[in-house]
């Protein structure tokens, strides 16, 4: 059987980045990283493998075949999660986790995305605060300019 070439050239340290990408996904969807590499397809293994693939395929050069290997997948896996990616805009929850395991791995931080969700969370809060600031703008100049029509006698 021919080596994988990703597999000769791997290092001790690429595979300590595999794990922490792999231990981010899990970190998310709360399971624990032997699950990955298990058989199991219950939710949300699917998604958490999901995750860990396109997040691996994207630090690594690295192709189907070996990411297959690393996950105990088969390379038709791996093309469905590539899929599941490029279709993650019709998964709003799937995208919000990929982001939040990337934002761990360029972190190191298991809290990051929380601090990230909880600016997210003010800003959309401004977000209202301004609407409603401006429709109550829009009703004072309402007010103002129906005011300046009246005569006095």
């Amino acid at each position: 059987m021919k080596m994988n070439r990703f597999f000769e050239n791997i290092t001790p340290h690429m595979l300590q980045e595999i794990d922490k990408i792999i231990d981010a996904s899990c970190s998310v969807y709360r399971i624990k990283p032997a699950d990955i590499k298990s058989r199991a397809r219950l939710k949300p293994i699917p998604d958490a493998t999901a995750t860990a693939s396109i997040l691996i395929e994207k630090y690594f050069d690295i192709n189907e075949s070996a990411l297959a290997k690393l996950l105990n997948r088969d390379r038709t896996s791996i093309y469905v999660y590539r899929k599941k990616y490029e279709n993650r805009a019709f998964d709003r929850p799937f995208a919000e986790n990929l982001m939040k395991a990337q934002l761990i791995v360029e972190t190191g931080s298991v809290d990051a995305y929380k601090h990230n969700m909880s600016l997210q969370k003010r800003l959309m809060a401004l977000r209202v605060l301004i609407a409603d600031m401006t429709k109550k703008k829009e009703e004072v100049e309402k007010q103002i300019k129906e005011l300046s029509n009246v005569r006095l006698d």
